[in-house]
């Protein structure tokens, strides 16, 4: 096995580490150091990969945009029916994916955090939205075409919904009232649709 072979093995295996010691002990809290002794390695090895901290938090947003969102977004596109195909999309810009409950209330935040800071992180970021943007906005297009939602301009659709989405992922960050949070993400759902169709 060459040096690029392990290269491609050994990074998203630190990154997955970095993610776990983050989600454990915050993005302050999750040095080399601890990830190094959760993977039972030298702290080396992950300099030699990374070079820095900010370098390993630019390479797992990448990767969790890519693990994530983007091949969420492949999913719902292959949702036949055009109504479902919708709604899965709502559900994903408003964040009702359970499934990703970790990442959005450790990984996300910590990167609007950085970004707000530094302006590598933030054009990494900014680059990232703006694929995932661009595909919802080709999806909006489509179920327009065909008569589901009303014409109007897709980009200003996706970010009203990125804006109420973030918006609710902040309220539900800082609250601790489940039956609130289902029930303002359902009026939330609901009044985007009506926006919408």
């Amino acid at each position: 096995m060459g040096r690029k072979d392990k290269s491609e093995t050994r990074k998203p295996e630190i990154l997955e580490n970095f993610f776990e010691v983050m989600k454990e002990e915050g993005l302050e809290g999750a040095s080399i150091a601890k990830i190094a002794k959760r993977m039972d390695i030298h702290p080396s090895l992950i300099i030699h990969y990374f070079k820095t901290k900010e370098n390993m938090v630019m390479e797992l947003a990448s990767m969790m945009f890519e693990k994530y969102v983007i091949t969420h977004i492949a999913d719902i596109t292959k949702i036949a029916n055009a109504e479902e195909r919708l709604d899965a999309l709502i559900d994903m810009m408003l964040f009702r994916d359970t499934s990703r409950k970790d990442e959005r209330r450790t990984i996300f935040p910590a990167l609007t955090y950085l970004a707000s800071r530094n302006n590598d992180i933030k054009k990494k970021l900014r680059q990232n939205i703006d694929q995932i943007h661009r595909v919802i906005s080709e999806e909006l297009l489509n179920l327009m075409e065909i008569g589901v939602i009303k014409k109007t301009d897709p980009e200003m659709l996706v970010g009203l919904m990125g804006m109420i989405g973030t918006g609710l992922e902040h309220h539900m960050i800082m609250s601790d009232k489940k039956k609130f949070d289902d029930d303002m993400m359902n009026f939330l759902r609901q009044t985007v649709k009506s926006i919408l169709v």
